[in-house]
This record gives C-alpha cells, structure tokens and sequence, in this order.
C-alpha cells in the first residue's frame, strides 16, 4: 500500500513529494480532513496510487482538533 502525502508534516504513511515529481496518480485527493485520509487509505487499499494533497499543518481536520 503506498499513499503519497504533500503536507508540511510528516505523518501516517507520508511520504513527501517534490516539485519535481513526474509520479502519474490513479486517485488524487485535495484536502487532509479526516474524509480526505480515509479516502487515500481506501484507494490505496484497492491497490491503486494515490496522493493527498494538503495545505493544512496538520491532518483530520476538526476531528484532529483542527
């Protein structure tokens, strides 16, 4: 399972991307709120490869304290 996470943070399953990063994604995600990790972590458990894209510092959104 490999989900790619471009956050400031290192977190859960991250690992950061570059600018230069020519990777092609299945499933690209925009939004580190707790739908948003759920959703990756689901992608990458059918087995395709997905990115999270966050601007937050932090991951969960509201439920992670926001």
């Amino acid at each position: 399972m490999r989900v790619s996470l471009l956050v400031t943070a290192a977190c859960l399953l991250a690992q950061p991307l570059s600018a230069d990063d020519d990777t092609t994604y299945d499933i690209v995600i925009y939004g580190g709120t707790s739908a948003g990790v759920m959703a990756a972590v689901q992608g990458a458990k059918m087995g395709k490869l997905v990115v999270l894209v966050a601007t937050e510092k932090h991951l969960g959104g509201l439920t992670a304290s926001g």
